[in-house]
């Protein structure tokens, strides 16, 4: 384990434990990412928003792209 990333032990209700890692299944990742990414949000919700916003804006350059690229093609026939 990393320098500086103490252990942490918690006790968990077993069907709070097995949806835990049924979410770390469905996502591809390990129990300990998807706990550890859950605290980051918890603890920085405003990192949340700002991914949010940025994938909102991805969303919105593309589909600007795309009304382009379809208006671009209207034109040429």
């Amino acid at each position: 384990m990393a320098e500086g990333t103490p252990r942490l032990g918690v006790r968990v209700p077993e069907a709070l434990l097995r949806a835990v890692k049924s979410q770390a299944v469905e996502r591809g990742i390990s129990l300990q990412d998807l706990i550890v990414g859950f605290l980051r949000e918890w603890v920085e919700p405003d990192r949340l928003e700002r991914m949010e916003r940025a994938l909102q804006k991805e969303k919105e350059t593309v589909q600007a792209k795309a009304a382009r690229a379809r208006a671009g093609r209207q034109e040429t026939r």
